[in-house]
């Protein structure tokens, strides 16, 4: 399986699972080095080998974080004789799925481009610089983040 850009994706994994390379922490590198040329302090962190995001601190406001993190699900058997007789138990599917410091659901981007994805950490950067500014948002705003992803959302 691959990217439309031809680099390789790999949903698919049997024991030992993935490492989170791929597009996401270097599309999010290099928008941490555009923020920091206009001038926006930015950071990205790496939180393991599964877990990174991209971070905009902001004062008396809750920071923008955009997170990417690889989630593990059984892979599917497609009939059920697949599933009775040769599915393997600890065959696993790894999906990279965002997560945001507000504690909305995150969703699937493996199928990203990094430009693709870079576009989507630009639309939800756009999106919380809006709400900042909307005094109905104030409560959400300034609440705390929420300081470990959800599982399973």
């Amino acid at each position: 399986m691959a990217y439309p850009d031809g680099s390789p994706a790999a949903p698919l994994h049997r024991a030992g699972g993935p490492r989170l390379c791929g597009h996401a922490l270097p599309a999010l590198t290099a928008l941490s080095q555009e923020f920091a040329a206009r001038g926006i302090t930015s950071r990205v962190e790496e939180d393991g080998p599964d877990q990174c995001h991209l971070l905009v601190p902001q004062q008396g406001r809750r920071d923008f974080c955009y997170g990417v993190r690889i989630e593990a699900r059984p892979a599917p058997a497609f009939n059920p004789l697949e599933a009775a007789h040769n599915h393997d138990p600890e065959a696993r599917i790894f999906e990279p799925i965002t997560y945001f410091a507000d504690g909305r659901a995150g969703y699937d981007i493996q199928y990203l481009t990094r430009d693709e994805l870079s576009a989507d950490v630009l639309r939800q950067y756009e999106r919380y610089l809006v709400l900042s500014q909307d005094e109905g948002q104030d409560l959400l705003s300034s609440a705390p983040e929420h300081t470990q992803p959800t599982q399973g959302e």
